[in-house]
């Protein structure tokens, strides 16, 4: 899977509007099939995340994987919106993200 953080960042505050991947970076690409461990292996839990050898950077290493940021699986189809609780399943690229992730996302 590929990780790609928002370069719009809010820690989950504030309201921004944002498309993929357009506003985003491409950071890690990580070897499960799991949207659940890809966000965990991305997060510094014990180390920093990327030290975990399930990580390839794409870059220099970053801040952990947050709310709005986007878990891509290899399909290239369909992606997963990091939310404050969970994620939400999107398909096919691009895709504009609601504004206030903490709002009605249904």
């Amino acid at each position: 899977m590929k990780v790609w953080h928002t370069d719009r960042f809010t820690g989950g505050f504030g309201q921004v509007q944002v498309t993929f991947p357009l506003d985003y970076t491409l950071v890690a690409e990580v070897d499960t099939y799991r949207s659940d461990a890809a966000f965990r292996l991305t997060n510094a839990i014990e180390q920093p995340w990327h030290l975990n050898e399930e990580v390839r950077l794409t870059g220099e290493p970053t801040r952990s994987t947050s709310v709005g940021d986007v878990i891509v699986a290899d399909d290239n189809k369909t992606l997963f919106l990091v939310l404050p609780v969970g994620m939400k399943e999107y398909h096919g690229i691009p895709q504009k993200f609601p504004a206030n992730l903490y709002g009605d996302l249904s």
